[in-house]
């Protein structure tokens, strides 16, 4: 099941921004650990989680450093990933 992501104005969730799908999240699942071990926050799909924007730089910042450190750095999932969430993190 995806994690959905909605602006946190939108409480209506009429608007989906992104969505991580189970492939995305286990292409990301070291990335989630730790952004779970910094923050103490689960993102997951059965559960409703308020994210702030300085939690969505982390997320950049976090699957960044996997492009960078994965033996792949070619790894097309993240890169893809990254420039999603890059992408809506500004609106």
């Amino acid at each position: 099941m995806a994690i959905d992501f909605y602006n946190t104005a939108d409480r209506k969730h009429q608007h989906l921004l992104f969505q991580l799908y189970d492939a995305d999240q286990d292409s990301l699942k070291d990335v989630l650990k730790e952004y779970n071990r910094l923050t103490g926050l689960y993102l997951e799909p059965y559960k409703d989680t308020r994210i702030h924007q300085d939690h969505i730089n982390l997320l950049i910042r976090l699957i960044s450093k996997h492009i960078v450190e994965s033996a792949d750095s070619r790894n097309f999932d993240a890169v893809r990933l990254h420039g999603i969430i890059y992408t809506h993190a500004r609106l």
